[in-house]
């Protein structure tokens, strides 16, 4: 199983990691207190938010795809992942 993670342009997603969400699902994303909204805001700025789910969890492999030989993931997931 894979979890693809893409985007047609750089910098357009932003991948955030919060376990109210994780444990309860997408409807738990309305619920959450205006402090973490506020960081998520914050980190992400103008690029849209997706969050890390049991898809992303349970996948074997993750592909990011970058449609471009230019970009290459060189970094532990934490440099670039919002907790």
């Amino acid at each position: 199983q894979q979890s693809p993670v893409s985007a047609e342009t750089p910098h357009e997603d932003c991948f955030i990691f919060d376990e109210r969400v994780f444990v309860k699902g997408v409807e738990e994303i309305d619920r959450l207190d205006n402090a973490t909204k506020a960081r998520i805001e914050q980190y992400c700025g103008k690029r849209g938010v997706f969050y890390y789910n049991r898809t992303m969890h349970e996948a074997d492999v993750w592909h990011f795809e970058t449609l471009d030989n230019r970009y290459r993931l060189l970094t532990h997931f934490y440099g670039f992942m919002l907790f």
